[in-house]
């Protein structure tokens, strides 16, 4: 009735035997979102307490020609802010109301900033020497550039009138990245909300993220609000409803004067471990608040060493309390102690032959893994990945050379890093056989009918065995079910027979009437192997399956029937028989 011939292809493929310990350092982007706008006209100087115009020559005068606009944005400047280690976290916009060199933005964008650059459009930085007034609830800041060779800014006319509706604006600010530095925007002001704090100014003159602190001027080119923000919901956004802040909330801003707004507690400080006892030289590991930072390879006899200086463990660690294990491998001895950070200058920490061990082995709130962690880096994971994702590994699917390759590549890098290899394995890779199969032929035959592959009938290899059955006599039985309370076997003899029976199992009412229930039982899912198997048991000797749904093969199963994935030997699992499929 049917011949399936199945080849089977061994293939010896290696499976790399490895503990990888991928412990990320972390990379602490802080990336500013600055999710309000910019908007501002107007020149002010700041004296004591209070704003004060200063109509000293500034660039509004001209009002708002186009030629007068290339002049205005002279005075936009981009506000870029970074942490206490330099990086970079995100921008907003300003603009000057003096000559000075005071700048107005919003409060949010240097809030939380260890370190303010101001960037003019011709691209000369200057770095800010202090705050001089801001108030986070109105969302306004004042700073001062550092203006060490005295030059006089271009600065912008602050509006001394509250604008009224419908008059036209025009907004100057950075939208989405910097590279779009001082976008001119025009819109009308929608809308004054003058009872809260602080009084803003609805327009729908476009503002975008990194707009934030940007200015608003009026027809005059006066400032008259700070571009902060815009409802962002999706009908909102739509209408263009967008927001600055009333440029005369300048005049209640509390003085601050200082160079930064930062919590001092949230920078690391830099704290040095050393030791002056020549046995503890590259036998003793170092533990700061249960994380692995180093072994130490270097001692200073009976000297005290300049904090951070070469040979020393660095760490740096916020305020507060820490305590730190010193590990000697040799005899398993550990030293313990702790410390209390509550300054930001260096902080240096001693370790010598007079510390007595406290302890007979690494305590168990040791993360050694972080040993292990400390020496990965986001440099050397790119590295790696780089070369193990590339072309060159041909995807890496198993049993492939690509594959192979791949095994080298990490197995060379474990033996370059020292990783000890299993003794029984004689290095890193173990071996064991892995199979894959295909469909060499396969033919069926009713009488003098030769089906055709295919067309007729399918014989997938994954579920067939390499050998044929022959038969005289096809029984159909139904769906080939024997349950408590239904079967397709009653009075009904199948030894020596080739058995005909449907896939899937039979409803009644909506519902299947194996398990009485809307989901289908076990004889639907695994379903096929279970019939064929209770088939075998009662001495079936092939089998036809038809599947009701499906009157011709696709070429994707055709494909498929042909050939299996790679897989592991694992024995049968019982009694079956051969089958074809059919439509």
């Amino acid at each position: 009735m049917k011949k399936l011939l199945g080849e089977i292809n061994k293939i010896k493929l290696k499976l790399i035997f490895v503990l990888i310990y991928f412990f990320l350092n972390s990379f602490l982007f802080a990336q500013k979102k600055i999710t309000h706008k910019v908007n501002s006209t107007k020149k002010v100087s700041i004296t004591k307490n209070k704003v004060i115009l200063n109509n000293q020559n500034p660039i509004s005068k001209k009002g708002m020609s186009s030629n007068n606009i290339e002049s205005l944005d002279d005075a936009v400047v981009l506000v870029k802010c970074y942490d206490f280690n330099n990086n970079y976290l995100g921008y907003g916009s300003g603009f000057l109301i003096n000559e000075s060199g005071q700048i107005v933005t919003n409060y949010h964008v240097i809030e939380d900033v260890y370190r303010i650059q101001i960037v003019f459009e011709d691209l000369k930085e200057y770095e800010i020497e202090k705050i001089i007034k801001g108030d986070k609830k109105k969302d306004l800041a004042v700073l001062q550039i550092k203006n060490l060779n005295n030059i006089k800014f271009p600065f912008l006319e602050i509006s001394t009138q509250m604008p009224t509706k419908g008059e036209e604006v025009f907004s100057i600010g950075t939208p989405a990245d910097p590279q779009y530095m001082n976008t001119v925007s025009k819109g009308l002001v929608s809308n004054i909300y003058k009872t809260g704090s602080p009084i803003k100014i609805q327009t729908n003159a476009q503002i975008a993220h990194g707009s934030s602190g940007g200015a608003l001027f009026n027809i005059l080119g006066q400032i008259i609000g700070v571009t902060s923000g815009g409802d962002e919901s999706k009908d909102a956004s739509r209408a263009g409803i967008n927001f600055a802040i009333w440029i005369g909330e300048l005049n209640k801003l509390t003085e601050i004067n200082q160079q930064r707004i930062y919590n001092e507690a949230l920078i690391p400080i830099k704290t040095s471990f050393y030791i002056n006892y020549l046995s503890f030289l590259n036998d003793v590991e170092l533990y700061v608040d249960g994380k692995y930072v180093g072994t130490f390879s270097s001692y200073f006899n009976e000297s005290v060493p300049d904090c951070d200086a070469n040979g020393t463990i660095n760490v740096s660690l916020l305020q507060g309390l820490h305590y730190f294990v010193a590990y000697e491998k040799s005899s398993k001895n550990t030293w313990e102690g702790s410390f209390n950070l509550n300054s930001t200058t260096c902080y240096l920490q001693g370790l010598n032959n007079k510390i007595k061990p406290k302890n007979p082995s690494l305590p168990n709130n040791i993360n050694k893994a972080s040993k292990y962690a400390s020496i990965i880096s986001g440099s050397n994971l790119k590295k790696h990945l780089t070369i193990i994702a590339g072309d060159e590994m041909e995807g890496r699917e198993t049993g492939t050379e690509g594959q192979r390759k791949a095994a080298a590549y990490i197995e060379s890098h474990y033996a370059t890093i020292g990783l000890t290899q299993v003794a029984a394995l004689k290095g890193y890779q173990q071996f064991y056989p892995l199979y894959k199969d295909s469909l060499i032929s396969s033919s069926l035959k009713l009488g003098d009918y030769t089906a055709a592959y295919g067309t007729d009938f399918i014989s997938p290899v994954n579920t067939n065995e390499n050998k044929k059955f022959k038969g005289k006599e096809i029984v159909f039985i139904g769906y080939g079910i024997e349950s408590a309370n239904y079967s397709d076997y009653t009075n009904v003899n199948v030894k020596g027979k080739v058995v005909v029976f449907f896939l899937g199992e039979p409803k009644k009412d909506g519902n299947f009437i194996v398990n009485g229930a809307k989901n289908t039982s076990e004889w639907t899912f695994p379903g096929l192997s279970k019939k064929l198997a209770l088939a075998a048991s009662k001495g079936a000797i092939g089998a036809f399956v038809i599947n009701p749904t499906q009157e011709t093969f696709t070429k994707n199963s055709i494909s498929s029937s042909s050939k299996t994935n790679v897989y592991f030997p694992r024995g049968t699992s019982g009694k079956t028989i051969n089958y074809a499929l059919l439509t």
